[in-house]
């Protein structure tokens, strides 16, 4: 007799598609009957935010070579676009990001074709989950807008949270909540206006590289707390760690009773450095002490090389790093979020050198200034009046470019995620998003019990894993919770028999 079980990805984005194909790549219970139902609020599988349709400047920003949805072929993506008709780019290697998006939907397809052929049954619905309620810890009702569906198993792929909204200006017309897709958000925005964009990372950077394609002739200014802008990617290369392993981690949980400090971190990082001839506190820190953003975009500009071996060895550590953030010392966690995180991540998540060279452009030429000290910004008189420690600064608008909240206040969640929190079917991290555990992805509940049947990946693991927006890293955790799932499947299918 076949077990009938159903199953709900509530998500329909990356880290909900990666999800998607591994279970339908990886299911092969002969006694099971599967039945999977895909949720999004959007009309739209596979690109979510950032791959959607947009301008061809918003370039990916990581070789197109190491793009996959599926971890064991780092190279997929590139295979897929060397087969399109479209016309090629001068630099292939970063793409536009839209590329991806295409890739992401026809690999969805691709999977629908296989799931038919597995007869596997496949719903999708384009609808809002507002709450999910466990009983007895192995069914859940899925409640929409439209209705109400019992689950054997439910996983949260819900990408991005709320953006942090600092000042308190959503609702404003002329405030930007939600950037993207900047061809529409950007659309009507006179060219002359005044425009301050809230924050300087990567987003920062799409903004200010589409308004200067836009012509647009109004200031632009960055309103930072530390003016501090991404790192130019390098020229990467292949790398293998030598020291940050695992292990040399496993060496010294044995010696520190199973947890590790900053410190311990810092020094194996700088040891992985001097071996390749490179001093860390020269790539983190005094390489661009004192430095304006035009001399640290020069500075990174004319060595190449040297930081793009910095990067590779940050790009490869990406195999490891949750493992170390997993086992980090509690307190050493906070240090680092509140004192580290910002400097290191202008470091991970570096811009290609095709945008950097226009920011560079823009500020060269003063169509572009990075404020730095950031206070608060007030609506007087129908304008955003910005404060700075010794300045105020006028603009018809802002652009929130701020990035998704790592914590999960009330006033930061969605309908379903203040459920789920309110009625304790998941519990805070202290680090950001909610508890997970780290060998499965199953959720931790208030009362500290594992759902095996109720998963979570993406943004809201943060605190868990610490790198969870990369497609390599979702990739991997997809993998990891599909096969988790398949195997406690064919367990409780053995067990009916």
């Amino acid at each position: 007799m076949r077990e009938k079980k159903r199953l709900a990805i509530i998500g329909s984005g990356v880290s909900g598609l990666c999800t998607f194909n591994y279970l339908i790549k990886e299911f092969k219970l002969l006694n099971v009957d599967l039945n999977i139902t895909m949720y999004d609020r959007n009309a739209m599988i596979g690109p979510g935010v950032p791959y959607q349709e947009d301008y061809d400047v918003l370039l990916l920003n990581r070789h197109s070579q190491q793009m996959s949805v599926f971890n064991e072929e780092p190279d997929d993506f590139w295979q897929w676009y060397k087969k399109k008709h479209e016309v090629y780019f001068s630099l292939d290697e970063f793409l536009p990001r839209r590329f991806f998006g295409q890739y992401l939907n026809e690999t969805f397809h691709k999977s629908l074709k296989i799931a038919k052929d597995k007869n596997i049954y496949v719903d999708v619905k384009f609808d809002e989950v507002v709450n999910i309620q466990a009983i007895n810890d192995d069914k859940f009702i899925v409640t929409s807008l439209k209705d109400r569906t019992e689950y054997d198993y439910v996983i949260l792929c819900l990408g991005h949270t709320k953006l942090s909204d600092y000042y308190e200006l959503e609702g404003n017309e002329k405030f930007i909540y939600d950037p993207y897709p900047l061809i529409k958000t950007l659309n009507n925005i006179n060219d002359k206006e005044d425009i301050g964009i809230l924050g300087s990372s990567l987003t920062s950077i799409d903004v200010s590289v589409v308004l200067k394609e836009r012509g647009h002739q109004g200031k632009i200014h960055m309103l930072s707390r530390n003016g501090l802008l991404p790192a130019v990617r390098g020229n990467i290369q292949p790398y293998k760690l030598n020291f940050f392993t695992e292990e040399t981690l496993n060496e010294l949980l044995l010696k520190n009773n199973n947890e590790i400090t900053l410190e311990q971190i810092i020094n194996i990082l700088s040891k992985e450095c001097q071996y390749v001839g490179l001093n860390l506190n020269n790539m983190v820190y005094k390489r661009k002490h004192n430095l304006t953003p035009s001399q640290a975009i020069e500075s990174d500009m004319k060595n190449l090389n040297e930081i793009g071996l910095w990067q590779s060895i940050l790009m490869t550590a990406n195999d490891v790093i949750s493992e170390y953030w997993y086992y980090l010392n509690p307190n050493d966690k906070m240090v680092y979020l509140k004192k580290y995180e910002r400097l290191f991540m202008s470091e991970r998540n570096p811009m290609p050198i095709l945008n950097a060279k226009k920011i560079l452009e823009m500020l060269n030429e003063n169509r572009l200034v990075v404020k730095k000290g950031i206070k608060d910004i007030k609506i007087i008189n129908d304008q955003f009046q910005a404060y700075f420690k010794d300045s105020e600064e006028k603009y018809g608008y802002i652009v929130n470019a701020v990035g998704s909240t790592k914590y999960l206040h009330k006033s930061c969640r969605d309908q379903l995620l203040d459920h789920l929190i309110e009625f304790g079917t998941v519990k805070l991290n202290n680090y950001g998003g909610i508890e997970v555990d780290f060998k499965s992805g199953s959720i931790i509940n208030a009362n500290g019990k594992v759902n095996k049947q109720l998963k979570a990946l993406g943004h809201i693991t943060c605190g868990t894993y610490y790198f969870t927006s990369s497609v390599e890293m979702i990739s991997k955790q997809a993998k990891l919770i599909s096969n988790d799932i398949l195997e406690h499947m064919s367990k409780i299918a053995l067990v009916s028999v």
